[in-house]
């Protein structure tokens, strides 16, 4: 866990954390699995993503947020993970 991770804890963690539940309608982002819920960061901290933006977050479960961050470490796997979804 980076430096930047160890901070996001307590009431103001919670409190967006349930906005991002709300909004994200308590599913992944990804799959739409309403099992083990976290809070994603799309712009990594380390990168200079705002850790307290609603914009910056999105409810994923465990797997795919597991995935999210394999994806973004190894664009290889990216790639092929884009050209199985389809996606170009």
């Amino acid at each position: 866990m980076s430096r930047n991770h160890a901070r996001l804890t307590g009431a103001r963690w919670q409190r967006l954390r349930r906005r991002a539940l709300d909004r994200d309608g308590w599913r992944c982002t990804r799959c739409e699995s309403p099992a083990d819920l976290e809070m994603h960061h799309i712009k990594a901290l380390d990168d200079g993503g705002d850790p307290w933006s609603l914009d910056n977050v999105a409810m994923q479960c465990r797997d795919c947020h597991i995935d999210s961050h394999r994806t973004v470490n190894d664009p290889e796997r990216a790639a092929w993970l884009a050209l199985l979804r389809g996606e170009s």
